[in-house]
């Protein structure tokens, strides 16, 4: 009898073993799209973030084992050549063997000249996001068809989540009494704005941050805080204020943090941290500087 309770027992964890080796891998970029990735496959793949917290992904240099991950991967998910030529480079430079490749770009009525040279900050607008997390739908059931059904019962219950999101936010800012979102990091709120009918300002002129901002542009910014009587400058996350700090002690306005959610830290992931969760602390600071009535 004995025996053949091991006997059952070793079954049992074989097949678990088994299963475990089954499970797809899901390889993403940066926080959002992980995260995106996470809530479509639940606990049938296993997703990664190739990017490690706190690291910006428009200046990233993958190393071999990077490149090596994304080859082995069962599902590629990148932001688009707008954010991550490198990531395209990897994708149009290797074989596909059968790889799932997601181009979170691909689909998105985006704001500029073309897809190279488009703002690549898409996931600041919920509507995008939905037809993002579909694409990850998609892929994963193409790489894992036996749990297709899972992926697209787990896709459409995020995008309820992103839908009552939209919806808050739009609730929100329907009560706003300013228009003009100051913001002292490079300009990543392009696609909020758009969405939510925002005035964005920003003193780059591009979306990277390792772009300086013109003195030029810092006075003109100066002047839009003072010409618009604004209350708050807010400062991206994970870089330094000190440009806001410059422009705050001429203007006398407040600082706080806006989240573009690109990156996070080792503490933030360890906390759970979510893509709704940082639009959701994004929208309660937006209601402050907005003067509008807080979520």
């Amino acid at each position: 009898m004995m025996k053949f309770v091991m006997f059952l027992i070793a079954m049992l964890l074989a097949s678990h073993c088994f299963s475990a080796e089954k499970k797809i891998t899901v390889i993403a970029t940066i926080f959002p799209l992980y995260d995106f990735a996470r809530q479509v496959a639940g606990d049938r793949a296993v997703v990664k973030m190739l990017l490690p917290p706190g690291v910006e992904p428009h200046t990233f240099d993958p190393k071999p084992r990077d490149i090596l991950a994304v080859n082995n991967a069962s599902v590629f998910i990148y932001g688009g050549p707008a954010l991550e030529p490198w990531a395209q480079r990897i994708v149009s430079s290797q074989a596909n063997g059968g790889r799932a490749v997601v181009n979170a770009s691909e689909g998105i009525a985006l704001l500029g000249p073309d897809a190279k040279h488009s703002d690549p900050h898409i996931w600041l607008d919920p509507l995008n996001d939905q037809i993002i997390v579909r694409a990850i739908a998609m892929a994963l059931s193409a790489a894992d068809p036996q749990n297709k059904t899972e992926y697209g019962k787990n896709a459409e219950a995020y995008c309820r989540k992103l839908v009552a999101l939209d919806s808050k936010i739009r609730v929100v800012l329907s009560r706003k009494k300013r228009d003009t979102l100051v913001y002292g990091g490079h300009a990543a709120f392009g696609y909020f704005a758009h969405r939510y009918g925002v005035n964005f300002v920003s003193p780059y002129a591009g979306y990277s941050p390792d772009a300086e901002p013109a003195p030029r542009r810092m006075a003109e910014l100066i002047g839009v805080v003072r010409r618009y009587h604004a209350k708050v400058v807010y400062y991206e996350e994970l870089f330094s204020p000190a440009l806001v700090k410059t422009i705050t002690v001429e203007t006398g306005a407040r600082i706080l943090p806006l989240n573009a959610a690109h990156t996070v830290t080792y503490a933030q992931m360890a906390s759970g941290i979510t893509f709704v969760s940082i639009m959701e602390n994004n929208l309660i600071n937006l209601a402050e500087g907005l003067d509008a009535d807080s979520p």
